[in-house]
């Protein structure tokens, strides 16, 4: 920050400029220090007297500069977090429906198999409704058998009761 600058004193050659023409306002005044500063200048013409205020930019701009710091981090954390977050339930998913994949492979081979629990709903509900679909599909194949069986007796039974007649 430029040292304090009291009435009376030299002034740099950007502020001589803007005070030359005349004109108030807020400018953008480098210091003969080499400090940017936001200067308001007002002209008293009654006075004959010109009065500037200068403040450094770095001194309005560091709140901001701090919040974008503070606003990135976040950013960058949120991303972070948001990141293994999704790798971890990616990992997760995949094993899930690897199981429910080899679960349901092995129903379709007509071998016994228990469809595993998840945490995706709709893929849990699939796995009920196969296991169900299997059971009965068990239940249906022996009474066909049963069947079968029972045809294959009734037949015999009639072959006999022909040669016998």
């Amino acid at each position: 920050m430029a040292p304090v600058a009291s009435a009376g004193t030299k002034i740099s050659a950007d502020l001589a400029v803007a005070t030359m023409k005349g004109r108030q306002g807020i400018y953008d005044i480098e210091t003969r220090d080499g400090v940017l500063t936001k200067t308001a200048l007002v002209k008293l013409p009654s006075w004959n007297l010109s009065i500037a205020i200068g403040v450094p930019v770095d001194s309005i701009n560091a709140p901001v500069r701090q919040a974008m710091f503070r606003l990135a981090f976040g950013g960058v954390t949120f991303l972070a977090l948001s990141l293994a977050a999704a790798g971890w339930l990616s990992r997760r998913l995949a094993k899930d429906i690897a199981r429910f994949a080899e679960a349901s492979s092995a129903i379709e081979q007509g071998k016994k198999a228990e469809i595993p629990s998840t945490i995706i709903k709709e893929i849990h509900m699939v796995g009920t409704v196969l296991s169900v679909t299997r059971e009965r599909e068990n239940k249906m194949a022996e009474a066909l058998e049963a069947a079968v069986e029972t045809q294959q007796k009734i037949s015999e039974a009639l072959d006999l009761a022909k040669r016998d007649h």
